[in-house]
């Protein structure tokens, strides 16, 4: 499936990014994606076609490896999670940590139903 608001996509990474980094942080980051998402679900009606990785095709491939290297996993989590909204689907940002201590303690990632975008299975969940 093509979706051609995969080109605006890079305005909401830029938007969260600047949230992220230099004005909020990381959970209250998370909860301005979350209200936004909400607010977008109210005025665009649930879709019957969810959406996954796979109909993203190269483009998720894109975003989840090639995006600009200083884009992090939050960043993107959080673009996704708006983008996601606009096309009615329901979706939230989970952050987790790995159990050992490894070299990347935290990760972001967002869950659309059965569906995960980014998750990587060396993290454990953190309730947010």
């Amino acid at each position: 499936m093509v979706y051609p608001s995969l080109c605006l996509l890079p305005v909401p990474l830029v938007v969260f990014s600047v949230l992220h980094r230099v004005v909020l942080g990381p959970y209250k980051t998370i909860q301005v994606a979350r209200r936004a998402s909400e607010a977008v679900r109210r005025v665009v009606p649930p879709s019957r076609t969810p959406v996954t990785p796979q109909s993203l095709g190269w483009f998720y491939r894109h975003l989840r490896y090639r995006t600009c290297p200083g884009i992090a996993c939050l960043e993107k989590s959080c673009a996704l999670e708006l983008w996601l909204a606009f096309h009615g689907q329901k979706s939230r940002v989970c952050l987790g940590r790995r159990p050992d201590g490894g070299a990347c303690l935290m990760h972001a990632w967002v869950e659309s139903g059965t569906v995960s975008f980014f998750e990587d299975a060396r993290f454990i969940e953190i309730p947010l």
